[in-house]
């Protein structure tokens, strides 16, 4: 269970209720701790990025703890408005000023977007009469069943006669009905999301310059890779990825595999290391998470304009999948899964894997 100064992260959670949470904690106690597990670790990340660009003065500190009684492991972001210990190994300084849209506290704790819309539809209100807001109700909701209703003149008292309705009759789909799929401020059709996202927040991934006048180029990264190293991407399938790092350690012998991703692929990247163990007996794990800055250059199609850089910071995750025996006080440390949870199979059955 979570403390009161914890927010833990949830990836079916709106990000409005999340953010007005950590704000409170930093007013109140000037430090928050955010803790996330596995698919919610992306999430999480988000959301220690936009706090860090609302408030300024955000120092941070990531770091690991095993979930009592379980084989995993919590992410924890701590944010605080003091000086924490630079010399911890998951310690980020506060990012620059010329970076941070900074935001009181009572517009972090309320959304813009949704208090803007409240106050709109309290003004219409407060303007129309009773007697609109009913007729106004009825037309809003057609698909409503009223024949049980009749009203009768003004003045005497209502009758009511009984439903000719049967079960199942398909009387409500033939009328058709006004709501269609399901939208809203803040939330798109069935399958797509709104521009806005939860909670009426907007995207705060940096937009590039104008299309059409700028052409984005991507530079050639020369990254040394090791031999055991693989690295989880967002379009990959995951059994690829799954079928990569067991051949590593059946087929060429390797003792220990490191999974990297970054940003999106990381909740695949997860899934990837438990698959693995769970196809491999007695894989020792350690989770360390990277920062690193990326540059990206927009070059100018039109005279009279310069080229662009944009800046990026990515969150990264290492996940080391060992046979030899691991740094057990590693705050990142799992330990094998017990041989009643693990599937072992020959190389022949991995190269068959889809």
């Amino acid at each position: 269970m979570a403390s009161p100064d914890e927010v833990t992260v949830s990836s079916t959670q709106g990000f409005g209720r999340q953010v007005s949470q950590v704000a409170t904690l930093l007013e109140t106690k000037r430090q928050a701790k955010i803790t996330a597990i596995n698919l919610a670790i992306p999430h999480a990340v988000n959301l220690v990025e936009l706090i860090k660009h609302k408030v300024k003065g955000i120092h941070q500190v990531n770091s690991f703890e095993r979930v009592p009684n379980t084989n995993k492991t919590r992410v924890v972001f701590l944010l605080s408005l003091d000086a924490l210990d630079q010399t911890s190994k998951g310690y980020q300084a506060p990012i620059p000023e010329s970076q941070v849209e900074s935001k009181s506290w009572d517009e972090l704790k309320n959304p813009p977007a949704r208090r803007a819309f409240d106050e709109t539809k309290r003004e219409e209100t407060a303007r129309k009469p009773e007697q609109y807001h009913r007729e106004e109700h009825k037309q809003s909701q057609p698909w409503k069943d009223r024949s049980h209703e009749a009203k009768t003149k003004e003045g005497e008292e209502e009758t009511k006669r009984p439903s000719t309705r049967t079960r199942g009759s398909t009387e409500r789909y033939e009328r058709g009905s006004s709501r269609g799929f399901r939208s809203s401020r803040g939330r798109g059709t069935r399958g797509a999301r709104g521009s806005r996202g939860r909670g009426g927040y907007q995207n705060e991934r940096r937009a590039p310059p104008e299309q059409g006048k700028y052409i984005r180029e991507r530079p050639h990264e020369e990254t040394k890779r090791e031999d055991n190293e693989i690295f989880v991407n967002t379009m990959g399938n995951p059994s690829f990825f799954l079928k990569q790092a067991l051949l590593l350690l059946k087929k060429d012998g390797k003792r220990t595999v490191v999974i990297k991703a970054s940003g999106g692929a990381i909740p695949k990247a997860v899934k990837v290391a438990e698959d693995v163990k769970r196809y491999e007996l007695g894989l020792h794990q350690i989770n360390n998470f990277s920062k690193r800055k990326v540059q990206v250059l927009y070059r100018a199609q039109e005279e009279g304009l310069e080229d662009k850089t944009i800046e990026r910071e990515l969150e990264g995750l290492e996940i080391t999948l060992s046979k030899d025996e691991q740094d057990k006080t590693h705050p990142g440390y799992q330990a094998p899964l017990p041989a009643n949870q693990v599937k072992s199979i020959s190389i022949e059955e991995v190269e068959k894997l889809r």
